[in-house]
C-alpha cells in the first residue's frame, strides 16, 4: 500500500471521460462537499464515502461514484500523491477541498512533505 501517483489519482477521478468532476460537469450538494453545499457538515468535511445515495440526518445525497468507483474526489479534502511536483521539493496534491474556489477534480496544486492543514487527506493504493 502507498500513496497513488498523480496519474493514478487522475484515472481513479475522471477516467478516460474529461468531466470536471467524477460524476459529471455539473456539481451539487447532494453529489459532492463544497462551501455553502448545505450538507450537514457545512463548510467543513463529510465523513468518508457521504456521497452514495444514503440518507445522513434528513439530507439525501446521490450515489456518485468516479468512472472506478471512488468516492470524494471532488472536494471534501485535497488528496496527497506520490508524485514530486517538478522540482519544488514537494509533493503535488490534486482534487478540490470542501473551502477551495474550485473543487473540480482536475485541480492541481502542491504541499511540501511538512505541510499540514484540515482540508488535506490522503488515500492509499492497493494492488488487487
Amino acid at each position: 500500500m502507498g500513496l497513488p501517483t498523480e496519474q493514478e489519482w487522475e484515472k481513479a477521478a475522471r477516467g478516460m471521460t474529461g468531466y470536471n468532476y467524477p460524476f459529471g460537469n455539473t456539481i451539487s450538494e447532494d453529489r459532492a462537499n463544497y462551501f455553502d453545499s448545505g450538507d450537514p457538515w457545512d463548510n467543513g468535511t463529510t465523513p468518508v464515502g457521504m456521497y452514495n445515495g444514503q440518507i445522513i440526518q434528513g439530507f439525501q445525497t446521490i450515489d456518485s461514484p468516479s468512472p472506478y468507483g471512488a468516492y470524494d474526489m471532488a472536494g471534501n479534502v485535497t488528496d496527497w500523491t506520490d508524485s514530486w511536483y517538478s522540482s519544488y521539493g514537494a509533493h503535488v496534491v490534486r482534487g478540490g477541498a470542501w473551502n477551495t474556489s474550485g473543487v473540480k477534480s482536475w485541480y492541481r496544486s502542491y504541499f511540501y512533505p511538512s505541510d499540514s492543514n484540515f482540508k488535506t487527506g490522503f488515500r492509499c493504493t492497493r494492488t488487487p
